[in-house]
């Protein structure tokens, strides 16, 4: 009789965006089962009260299942509870959805993605709460430090999974992609900008997070690699080349084996 060679996955839950979702995607697919997907969140709404008065899924006007799924979970602030009970065994962060900035909505704090611009629940008088640098390097949203956010954020994903079964995922925005014909070409300068821009934020930001998960696993390769006019969800400072995922695949394999 032949050995039973079925392989019992790993049981992954993500906070973060498509840069980690796409990497289950590549390499040895079947090593991986994903629990939970919460994106389109920042760390700050995440943390926020829910929605009052609730925000109730036939009101969020989207026809994608998935994009309901994740203004619901911003709205009403169930990520942490997802992530208590969906029996996942390590969770990969990643913050490039930081950049969507935030909304003071309903008594709360919400991601300002396109989901939730495009699910109708806006009336137009909701104040935007930006991420702003002082002359010290602090960032700050609606003139809060977001230190103390962040330390939030950590104890609580701290009472959920042990450090060691945590894996940040250091992301950043691209200013060069790699063009379907194989050449290496720059974004347009405005595009530029904003990369420079995000990834002053990202680079404060994930070393908040290291600093509170000090103990915790990190992927941190992104900076060899450009974005891609062939990636299958269209040219973006953020959508990588298919080398960068596979490489960052045997990163986490590595990793969980170790």
């Amino acid at each position: 009789m032949d050995a039973d060679t079925t392989v019992t996955p790993y049981k992954l839950s993500i906070f973060g965006s498509c840069v980690s979702r796409d990497i289950l995607n590549h390499g040895q697919t079947d090593l991986f089962q994903l629990k939970t997907y919460i994106a389109r969140q920042t760390v700050i709404s995440s943390i926020s009260a829910p929605c009052s008065p609730e925000v109730e899924e036939e009101s969020i006007n989207l026809t994608s299942a998935f994009q309901r799924r994740m203004v619901l979970s911003d709205t009403q602030k169930t990520a942490f509870t997802k992530f208590s009970n969906d029996n996942s065994e390590y969770l990969i962060i990643d913050l490039i959805d930081e950049r969507l900035g935030m909304i003071n909505f309903r008594n709360s704090v919400v991601t300002n993605s396109m989901e939730l611009v495009g699910s109708g629940l806006l009336t137009g008088s909701e104040a935007k709460a930006k991420y702003r640098r002082n002359i010290f390097n602090v960032y700050t949203t609606d003139f809060k430090p977001i230190e103390p956010m962040f330390k939030e954020f950590c104890e609580r994903i701290k009472q959920i999974y042990p450090q060691k079964k945590i894996i940040i995922h250091i992301a950043d925005a691209k200013t060069k992609y790699r063009s379907t014909d194989g050449k290496i070409k720059k974004f347009p300068k405005e595009q530029i900008k904003k990369s420079h821009t995000f990834n002053r934020m990202y680079s404060t930001m994930y070393g908040l997070l290291v600093k509170y998960l000090p103990d915790a696993n990190i992927i941190d390769i992104c900076h060899n690699y450009y974005a891609s006019e062939s990636h299958h969800w269209g040219l973006n400072i953020i959508h990588y080349e298919d080398e960068y995922y596979q490489q960052a695949s045997r990163e986490l394999i590595k990793i969980i084996k170790k």
